[in-house]
């Protein structure tokens, strides 16, 4: 039996984040510096609560936002969408709670720092995948 690996590499080498968790992790890590040393509701002191600010964050993105999306459809549906950022900077608050070192100043900072951070992690990650292709 003969296992085509190619295929496999092809997927894992996609356009997305998915396969590459440390270039995920390193657009996550970015987009929080940039969001804490732009924006005045998120605060993030010293290099250990950045890493594992972005760390939870991911862990948080990926295990707790798919249910709350689950059990806030009504709403988003009702928002057009527009709900996920509130339960992006309910995220990043519950961030700033369980991380020392990381201070989120209230719930409309930290839906701006999640917006931001959204859009830092991804144009991050863009770069970081441009940078990898050539």
């Amino acid at each position: 039996m003969r296992v085509d690996l190619t295929y496999k590499l092809d997927r894992l080498e996609g356009g997305s984040s998915r396969g590459r968790p440390g270039r995920a992790w390193i657009a996550s890590i970015a987009a929080l510096w940039a969001a804490s040393a732009l924006l005045g509701g998120l605060e993030v002191r010293g290099f250990f609560p950045l890493l594992l600010s972005a760390g939870l964050l991911a862990v948080l993105h990926t295990y707790v936002r798919p249910v709350a999306l689950v059990l806030t459809l009504p709403f988003t549906l009702i928002t057009l969408g527009l709900f996920t950022f509130v339960l992006n900077g309910l995220l990043l608050l519950l961030v700033g709670a369980l991380v020392p070192g990381v201070t989120v100043a209230g719930f409309w900072a930290a839906v701006w720092a999640a917006l931001w951070v959204s859009l830092f992690s991804w144009v991050a990650g863009w770069a970081l995948r441009r940078l990898a292709a050539g």
